[in-house]
């Protein structure tokens, strides 16, 4: 699944941009902590109140092992191991002199291996998507091992997978960034697919927080079943630095889900941080290390 260009929406997320995005959805967000541990302070959006520095302090964090906080952890892992493969497999070709788009390739597939996750990149034959080259991403953290497949079929459930992809990612309403890095699987205990479109950003120090996009396709990937984009509603983004010094966690508001989200452990895995999701019942939440636990004053 090639990452969806819409380099005609310049939306890469500057500070003050984020700060408008911010004020226009009415959303309580602290950016980040800086290295002493606590909470930078900002001008809260109107009819909104910013805590103490202090109030992200708890007195005692408890592990939540519940149903839907185990799928949530569950999904939100799968998603940073697929999508973190895919990429590992994208620098791999070009560690080894390949161009993907001057070599044709349109996209990839992933699956599990012996060893780890397959990653497969997709080009356009004459009988239409074929292999290009294969990646093996090893789990135990080996070397990734390129392999030339050179017109390949892919298998069915390769080329599903394929177009259950490229149909959610002709979905994408109002996307916030240029490029969205596809992440597709099935989903747990039926047949369909889930498809996840993860905004990026071209500012190293930025990572978007909004404009993510969540989508459940028919087993064949041609049929839309339902999702869209997910909240917040605006393109939050967040900066891994705060005043100058490295952030440590990040506090975000979740007002929709009463509990954290697939995409709130995600994107804690994917930073390294942690992160302090608010829900809309004023609920604190704490994600890290692909875990949620409630925090307690």
């Amino acid at each position: 699944m090639v990452a969806a260009d819409h380099s005609g929406d310049s939306m890469r997320p500057k500070s003050l941009a984020f700060r408008r995005h911010l004020a226009r959805a009415g959303l309580l967000l602290a950016i980040a902590m800086p290295a002493s541990g606590v909470l930078a302070q900002q001008t809260p959006p109107p009819g909104q109140t910013i805590p103490p520095a202090d109030a992200g302090a708890p007195s005692k964090v408890v592990p939540e092992t519940g149903p839907a906080f185990r799928q949530a952890t569950t999904l939100g892992r799968q998603i940073f191991a697929v999508d973190g493969a895919a990429a590992l497999a994208s620098a791999t070709l070009r560690w080894n002199g390949i161009d993907p788009q001057s070599g044709g390739v349109v996209g990839w597939v992933t699956e599990p291996a012996a060893n780890g996750i397959l990653v497969r990149f997709v080009r356009r034959g004459s009988q239409g998507p074929e292999a290009a080259y294969d990646v093996t991403v090893d789990a135990g953290g080996g070397a990734p091992v390129l392999t030339r497949r050179d017109g390949a079929p892919l298998t069915p459930d390769q080329a599903a997978q394929f177009a259950a992809a490229q149909t959610a990612l002709g979905r994408l309403d109002q996307p916030c960034s240029k490029t969205y890095r596809p992440v597709a699987f099935r989903d747990p205990g039926t047949r369909n697919w889930r498809v996840y479109a993860l905004a990026t950003s071209e500012d190293p120090g930025v990572f978007m927080v909004g404009g993510h996009f969540r989508f459940l396709v028919s087993p064949d990937g041609g049929r839309i079943l339902s999702g869209g984009r997910l909240p917040p509603p605006s393109c939050l983004a967040g900066q891994k630095t705060a005043e100058g010094h490295p952030a440590v966690a990040f506090m975000v508001a979740e007002p929709v889900s009463k509990i954290p989200t697939e995409i709130h452990v995600f994107l804690s895995l994917r930073q390294s941080l942690p992160l302090i999701v608010v829900a809309a019942d004023g609920k604190r939440w704490l994600v890290a290390h692909g875990t949620i636990a409630t925090m307690q004053q």
